[in-house]
Formats: structure tokens, sequence, C-alpha cells
């Protein structure tokens, strides 16, 4: 890696990855997988309206928008209105937090970076036998750029 011009690391959001990334590609930078950091907005919205509800519906998808738009701090600030509303909640609000400097979506994308490792864990996932529905939706939204909402049809 010493001669790479620029490193990228794609995680989940979890502290052990970011401290591995440090310890071994410093100054890497890193991001947070759009389809997790999706998935928390999705719990968000299913603790506060239900899972399945128009309104729970609506809800993340207004918030997807901000995130793609790279408005962290209006995701938190609308999670931090419903912060009585369950762990999910809580939890979501500090996933956010911790992981906002890696959230800059639009500058990623500005600069043709990934913001999904679909495709490195399709290429794993496919090399192991590992394919399922859910990888298949994974690795078509991170490769085609698609993945604002997690609903959409395999067809």
């Amino acid at each position: 890696m010493s001669e790479a011009k620029e490193v990228v690391a794609i995680g989940d959001g979890a502290h052990w990855i970011w401290n591995l990334v440090e310890e071994h590609f410093p100054g890497a930078i890193q991001i947070v997988d759009w389809y997790h950091a999706s998935e928390y907005v999705w719990k968000v919205a299913h603790a506060i309206y239900g899972e399945g509800s128009d309104l729970a519906k609506k809800w993340a998808n207004e918030r997807l928008d901000e995130l793609w738009d790279g408005k962290v701090d209006e995701v938190l600030r609308h999670c931090q209105e419903h912060a009585s509303a369950g762990e999910a909640v809580q939890q979501a609000i500090t996933y956010f937090t911790n992981n906002k400097s890696r959230m800059r979506y639009p500058e990623y994308r500005a600069r043709g970076l990934q913001i999904g490792s679909g495709t490195v864990e399709c290429n794993w996932s496919s090399s192991q036998g590992f394919w399922d529905e859910m990888g298949c939706r994974r690795c078509k939204s991170c490769s085609q750029g698609e993945g604002k909402t997690q609903e959409w049809s395999l067809g």
C-alpha cells in the first residue's frame, strides 16, 4: 500500500474496523457503507411508526435523502426528536454521531469513490458460495449506484 496514491476503507461503522484501518492504513479515507447507514434509518423509522407503515416509509425516505445529500446533522436532529421511541433510536443517534465524519457521501460520489461495500462483498460471497436474495440485492444496489432505499425488485 505504500505506493497507493489513495487508500479507501469502507466499513459498517464498528469501532474495531476503524481501529484496524488506523493501525494498518493510516490516513486512509474512511467511509461508512451506505447500506449499513441506511439500515439504521429504517430501524428508527420502524421504531417510531411501526414496520411496514406508510409513515415509516415516508420518514425513512426523507432521512435517506438527507443522508444522501450529506446532511447527517439533519438526520441526527430528526432522530433526536424521537429519542424516547426506544433503544433502536438511541443506537442510531450514537451510530450517526460516532460516524458523521465518515458519511460525506456527496463528496465521495463526486470523487468517484464507492460508498458501499457490496461489490467487494459480492465477490467474496460468490466465491464462497454464499449467494442469497439479500446478497444479490446489496450487490446490485451498490454496484449500480442505486440504493437510497432498501426496497426494490431484483427483476
